[in-house]
């Protein structure tokens, strides 16, 4: 599975580089969050997990935390945001959108993804939204990529979130 390797790619990731983990007070958000074992990194009510799979939010009731269906709303709430980002690219865009819609001016962003799934051009489709002077970690052919944000590009946001939207098929 894809996911699982961003996944463990992600926490290792975080192990090993205590800046990619939020301190004290600050708040994070982890779109298309997956239950770990070491989501203990974080404390149960600074970080908001994001899963629209129901049996995917069933398996954080082991951990002790909750996952959330719905994404929190694009405004500016967060220290730092997390993306576990799936193989479809439209998808993938629309989460990394998301996140940084919901980061504060200099938050921490950190996307993580297989090789298979983007993962090997993670770098390139973070500078579509402008961003830049990434941190890499390569783990468990994943990769994941993070960068505090001096800014983005509001206009790549935009489009990524507006062809990313839910549709309604009728």
């Amino acid at each position: 599975n894809t996911l699982m390797a961003a996944l463990e790619a992600l926490f290792y990731a975080l192990s090993k580089n205590p800046v990619l983990r939020p301190e004290g007070s600050q708040r994070a958000l982890f779109l298309n969050a997956r239950a770990h074992e070491d989501l203990k990194l974080f404390s149960t009510d600074a970080i908001m997990l994001q899963q629209y799979f129901k049996p995917y939010v069933e398996e954080f009731e082991k951990t002790g935390f909750a996952a959330q269906p719905n994404s929190p709303p694009a405004a500016p709430d967060y220290d730092a945001a997390y993306v576990l980002l799936p193989k479809n690219q439209i998808e993938a865009r629309y989460y990394i959108a998301h996140a940084l819609s919901c980061l504060k001016p200099g938050g921490l962003f950190v996307a993580a993804a297989d090789n298979k799934a983007g993962g090997a051009r993670l770098e390139k489709t973070l500078e579509a939204f402008a961003l830049s002077n990434f941190g890499v970690c390569v783990k468990h052919k994943a990769r994941v990529v993070w960068s505090f944000t001096k800014g983005f590009d509001h206009q790549a946001v935009q489009n990524a979130l507006y062809k990313g939207a839910e549709q309604t098929i009728m």
